[in-house]
């Protein structure tokens, strides 16, 4: 680089800079490789062990809970690989997801309610959102002991809330 000093200093100090941070993205993407691959196996023998489970309410949940795992192994390792790809939004039963969500949570526990409420159709991209509210309800579990859910139609709108009974 040609110029005065303090051009120089500068350019130096933002490649340096951008090196770093090239760096810092290519260890991340490869972390999250190695780790989205190391979760293939256990998720695998789960699989394989829920298969020689009698057909149950519960096994049929726990085999979805372990498929939309795999789904997110999967959703990660491409990302890693730079080829992700954006969940398409279909129209769902808002209701029937969170009951489903809550139920997964401890509803039989009574961990997790949920204010019953008829059918709210709405266009999302379900996995996501899944994530997201499954995330939201067992945060509520956790740390505030019970959850309440409520879905609500509302003007064209869909409100979803989700409290607990924590000191927060």
């Amino acid at each position: 680089v040609i110029g005065p000093t303090e051009v120089r200093d500068t350019t130096d100090a933002f490649n340096r800079m951008q090196a770093r941070l090239t760096r810092l993205v290519a260890d991340r993407t490869d972390m999250l490789a190695a780790l989205s691959h190391d979760l293939r196996s256990p998720l695998t023998a789960m699989r394989l062990r829920l298969e020689l489970l009698d057909e149950s309410e519960d096994g049929a949940r726990l085999k979805a809970l372990v498929d939309e795992m795999q789904e997110m192994v999967e959703t990660t390792m491409e990302f890693a690989r730079g080829v992700a790809r954006s969940e398409p939004a279909v129209e769902i039963d808002l209701a029937k997801l969170l009951s489903d969500l809550v139920e997964d949570a401890g509803a039989g526990e009574k961990r997790a309610v949920i204010a019953k409420t008829g059918s709210v159709l709405a266009t999302v991209r379900p996995a996501a959102l899944k994530r997201a509210l499954r995330n939201l309800i067992d945060n509520a579990v956790r740390y505030g002991d019970k959850a309440h859910v409520e879905l609500k139609a509302r003007s064209g709108n869909a409100i979803i809330t989700i409290a607990d009974d924590g000191p927060g």
